[in-house]
């Protein structure tokens, strides 16, 4: 099979050392047309990736926005979409712009869309707990928001976030009710944000507990960096003490 070269005004760029880029290397699919990038290492979705100023782009990327003869906008966000469906394909007559929502739109139509946990239904809830709108599925949810992928929300189910793009979000059981988080383990701002901690002797001992790392740093004069390594089982001691999470 013929190896070809691709040519990219942007490849004229010498590298970091002063050397000439590596070529881009494809070979061409003739049951589909695809030009598959043999050269460059792919990514776990199976994009070819090149690394020009120590910033990592996607080929494809690269070869639509010379067809353009412009750069793809940030805002609205424009991607990269394969009509051929194939990732690592660097056919500029099979690459087109497009949107985030237009993307998920492709990933259902030809099947690529996630299974298993997506498929759980979802809830957009108010702050009071009562429900706006159900979705069938976290996928669903997340398409409505234009969102790539389902994570953001599923981290807002679980109670490790607060929300997404402005909404909360809960898990559905079989009788349509919301599920609320066993844990949350969410970071904010304020009075929020603060974890009781025991101060033991070397007998584990108790000898007082704090509000927060910061107030038993403040007293004892002891870094937080260190009374957290030793919370968190890092280390053994901390300023001759030991230290431990009230509620774990």
């Amino acid at each position: 099979m013929d190896i070809h070269i691709l040519n990219l005004k942007i490849l004229n760029i010498k590298n970091c050392k002063g050397k000439k880029r590596k070529p881009i290397k494809y070979i061409i699919n003739n049951k589909t047309g695809c030009w598959e990038c043999i050269s460059h290492y792919l990514d776990n979705e199976g994009y070819a990736k090149i690394k020009i100023n120590m910033i990592t782009y996607g080929i494809h990327r690269l070869v639509l926005e010379e067809k353009l003869g412009r750069k793809l906008n940030k805002f609205p966000k424009e991607i990269t979409r394969h009509k051929c469906d194939n990732p690592c394909c660097i056919n500029p007559e099979h690459l087109e712009i497009g949107t985030i929502k237009d993307n998920s739109n492709d990933m259902v139509e030809r099947g690529r869309h996630k299974q298993g946990k997506d498929l759980k239904p979802v809830a957009e809830i108010d702050i009071n707990g009562n429900i706006i709108k159900k979705y069938k599925s976290l996928y669903d949810a997340g398409k409505d928001l234009n969102l790539i992928n389902a994570s953001h929300i599923t981290a807002v189910c679980k109670g490790k976030r607060l929300n997404v793009c402005g909404k909360i979000f809960r898990y559905l059981d079989d009788k349509g009710c919301c599920v609320e988080p066993e844990n949350i383990s969410v970071k904010t701002k304020g009075e929020n944000r603060k974890i009781a901690i025991i101060q033991l002797g070397k007998n584990n001992n108790q000898i007082k507990i704090f509000d927060s790392i910061k107030d038993a740093s403040k007293e004892l004069h002891i870094p937080k960096g260190d009374i957290c390594s030793v919370c968190k089982g890092k280390r053994k001691t901390a300023g001759g003490f030991k230290f431990k999470y009230k509620n774990i």
